[in-house]
């Protein structure tokens, strides 16, 4: 399953923010968070803590033109996302990863 699987299937979640105060794309905090949460992060600290020390692998996979989100910026954007996208999305993407394995 690649990256780019991952940026079609979320890509349908809507981005909130207002244009001129976004710092980092939407599609890598998700990628994050999923990714975080699938290592056992269970909170936004421990999801900024998790990037922080894999931002190499992270770069691999996104761009983070912008550096690293904090811990804050994760919270905001899930408190404020689109939940029922966000699912539906969500359970897209885990089928189509289970498609892809025994």
């Amino acid at each position: 399953m690649s990256i780019k699987n991952f940026k079609d299937t979320f890509g349908n979640v809507k981005d909130f923010r207002q244009e001129g105060k976004i710092k980092h794309k939407l599609i890598e905090i998700l990628f994050i968070a999923v990714v975080a949460t699938i290592a056992n992060a269970d909170s936004w600290i421990e999801v900024g803590d998790f990037v922080e020390t894999r931002e190499k692998w992270l770069r691999k996979n996104i761009d983070l033109e912008n550096g690293v989100p904090s811990h804050d910026t994760f919270e905001r954007v899930f408190e404020n996302i689109d939940s029922k996208a966000f699912n539906k999305a969500f359970i897209s993407w885990t089928k189509k990863i289970s498609d892809h394995t025994d």
